[in-house]
This record gives structure tokens, C-alpha cells and sequence, in this order.
């Protein structure tokens, strides 16, 4: 449980840039959503742009989730 709940951020192989720290958050941090902190800090500070949030992970992106909803759409009988 204690290894679950640490930040994995120092283990990963890839950039803070290319992860949004929702995947790099623990179990406690995801479920208060600690790590939107660092997001409502700069939005109270500026206008957030696009280019201030952070990425998508990839099972949210536009191309999967269009793909999951015309299966579920094409299974549905009405």
C-alpha cells in the first residue's frame, strides 16, 4: 500500500511533458486530486491557454474514445 501510494514520477523514463501528473500520482493524490494543484495555481494567477494544461492520457483521446462510443453506438438496439 505504501509503494502504491508514492509518486511515480522519478521511476519513468519519459519527460513531465509528455505525461500529465495524474499518471504519475499516487493512490492518494488521484483520489483528492492533489495534482491539479499546480493548474488552479496558475489559473488564479493567469488566463489558462491550451498551452498551459496538461496532455491527455491516450485512453482520452478524441480517436479512442470516438471509436468506443460508434462500437457501443452500432451494439445499442433501439
Amino acid at each position: 500500500m505504501l509503494l502504491e501510494a508514492r509518486e511515480k514520477q522519478k521511476y519513468s523514463t519519459l519527460g513531465p511533458k509528455e505525461l500529465s501528473p495524474e499518471e504519475f500520482s499516487g493512490i492518494y493524490s488521484r483520489g483528492l486530486f492533489w495534482w491539479l494543484n499546480g493548474i488552479i495555481r496558475a489559473g488564479a494567477k493567469q488566463i489558462l491557454q491550451p498551452m498551459h494544461l496538461y496532455p491527455i492520457t491516450k485512453d482520452m483521446a478524441s480517436d479512442a474514445l470516438s471509436k468506443q462510443f460508434k462500437e457501443k453506438w452500432d451494439a445499442s438496439e433501439f
